[in-house]
């Protein structure tokens, strides 16, 4: 009688020892790793508002089997932040953008992949999600704008001053500042006097020096106006609804 035999042409007798390459396919299931979920801030700090990850994994992955709810947002510590994914893209073979929508509050978010998430590769291996795979990174989530103080330094400490003479000011926030978002054009002089401001440096994290020098008689009162546009570090603006004086008045 003829041998059963396999499609390769291998007697049933010698199945056993077949070898691996007669069997083609991917048979390698996909990996992810938390290095490869990646935000697009570089502070890892942000206002309330949409933030994109890019998720890469080690090969090219079924589209079809990724979706929003393959994905979660957590608080790993205490605090109020939360938030949504919003919606999830393929870029490119393997590379998806998830967009997270983070909710006001304060505290910490990660992105991940959910515990038993089904996300395969084209070949149909499902990704392991035993346990949730997380962004290595914590996202800071602060949706409080900065408040701040203005004092002043006038050298004899008797709140009068002279054309010429120089008036130290320091401007402290309760916070980190951007400092990129501040600059002479955000101060000017709420007084009568004619004032030429110069200096503006940041001396410590939220804390800011200015001069200004006299050039004409009146009275000198530091202001931020309310044309101000002064932001923290997480993009939060300083409220300028009402322009911000120094309180005291130096003549």
């Amino acid at each position: 009688a003829n041998a059963t035999q396999d499609l390769s042409g291998n007697d049933a007798t010698d199945i056993s020892s077949t070898r691996v390459a007669n069997v083609t396919g991917d048979v390698t299931a996909p990996t992810l790793a938390v290095s490869q979920i990646v935000d697009a801030d570089s502070d890892d700090i942000i206002a309330a508002g949409n933030l994109t990850y890019t998720v890469t994994f080690s090969e090219d992955i079924d589209a079809s089997t990724v979706a929003t709810g393959d994905f979660e947002v957590v608080n790993p510590t205490s605090g109020s932040a939360a938030g949504t994914v919003s919606s999830v893209t393929e870029v490119t073979e393997g590379v998806f953008e998830v967009v997270v929508a983070a909710t006001a509050g304060t505290g910490t978010i990660k992105l991940q992949v959910k515990a038993g998430a089904v996300i395969d590769d084209v070949a149909g291996n499902p990704l392991d999600t035993t346990s949730a795979i997380a962004d290595g990174d914590g996202i800071t989530v602060d949706s409080t704008a900065p408040t701040v103080t203005i004092a002043d330094a006038e050298y004899l400490s008797d709140d009068i001053v002279a054309v010429g003479d120089e008036i130290q000011y320091t401007i402290t926030f309760n916070e980190d500042i951007d400092e990129s978002s501040v600059s002479l054009a955000d101060f000017n002089n709420a007084g009568t006097a004619t004032v030429q401001l110069s200096g503006l440096n940041e001396t410590s994290a939220g804390v800011f020096n200015l001069t200004a020098t006299v050039v004409s008689t009146g009275t000198v009162q530091l202001r931020i106006p309310t044309t101000a546009t002064i932001t923290d570090v997480a993009g939060n603006s300083l409220d300028v609804s009402s322009a911000i004086l120094d309180a005291e008045t130096i003549s």
